[in-house]
């Protein structure tokens, strides 16, 4: 981000203090007439969403006047707090995309502006993925907009975005027999047959397998629980075991590590 929000009279004021600190950013706020530091936090993004949470009314920013750049400084506050990492990393990457709206104020936008930048995208070489991220970004920043009305919901163009079609590359195929008995025969040398063939026999997307942990999993009962999922309705459930895979899941328990998925060093690999 270009330039950091400018905080309204009244709302409160973030301070980033000198030093190896693990908590840097001081929030102060102005209370019975004195200013009283009201907390610490380790980014701004978590000490803005801090004082936002404090002063409960976004609606002390001037609807009128929020650019584009200062809104996305709100939504950052306000949404990544309940997002993972990942996500947060991919949404940043999406919005540098959108530079050219990053000055413009934000109620004035209008649907070609937001065309322009996607076709920005698509003119720097990125495809579908990067032109959906971007898309995804601009729905919850107008969805913001709209929940603490900057603008009118009838306003909310996100709605409209065109981005390019889904061109697939390749053709997704899953395993046959003789490769799923290759990955067997592999095991004895490789210990990535090893995670493959586990990963397999669950049926759970990449990000589940990686983030499943040692305590998560039952083997005298034969079945692990998956905690974090891409939807609510993933989340704790309940996997069974297979039996051929049995022996992998007891090896990679007796490492030392907190994840099921690392690496030779213990590196969650993710």
């Amino acid at each position: 981000m270009n330039k950091r929000l400018k905080l309204p009279n009244g709302f409160g004021s973030i301070t980033k203090k000198s030093g190896r600190r693990r908590k840097p950013f001081e929030i102060r706020k102005w209370i019975d007439g004195k200013q009283k530091v009201i907390g610490y936090e380790v980014t701004y993004e978590s000490a803005l969403a801090f004082l936002c949470e404090y002063n409960k009314n976004p609606l002390l920013f001037s609807p009128s006047e929020i650019t584009f750049d200062e809104l996305f400084c709100l939504v950052k506050a306000y949404l990544y707090p309940r997002i993972k990492e990942r996500t947060q990393s991919s949404y940043n990457c999406a919005y540098k995309h959108l530079n050219r709206l990053y000055d413009k104020q934000f109620a004035k936008i209008r649907i070609g502006d937001l065309q322009s930048a996607i076709r920005d995208i698509h003119d720097s070489g990125a495809g579908y993925s990067t032109q959906k991220k971007a898309r995804q970004v601009l729905h919850h920043m107008y969805t913001y907009a709209v929940k603490y009305e900057i603008i009118p919901p009838e306003k909310d163009i996100s709605r409209y975005i065109d981005i390019d079609k889904d061109k697939k590359v390749y053709k997704k195929t899953i395993f046959n027999t003789r490769q799923i008995y290759k990955l067997f025969r592999a095991t004895d040398e490789h210990r990535y047959a090893k995670m493959i063939l586990m990963h397999m026999m669950l049926g759970t997307r990449p990000s589940e397998f990686l983030a499943i942990e040692k305590t998560d999993v039952k083997l005298r009962q034969r079945y692990l629980i998956i905690r974090e999922s891409k939807t609510e309705a993933g989340r704790n459930r309940i996997i069974p075991l297979h039996k051929q895979t049995l022996p992998f899941w007891i090896e990679f328990l007796a490492e030392n590590n907190k994840y099921i998925a690392t690496d030779n060093n213990g590196i969650h690999l993710n």
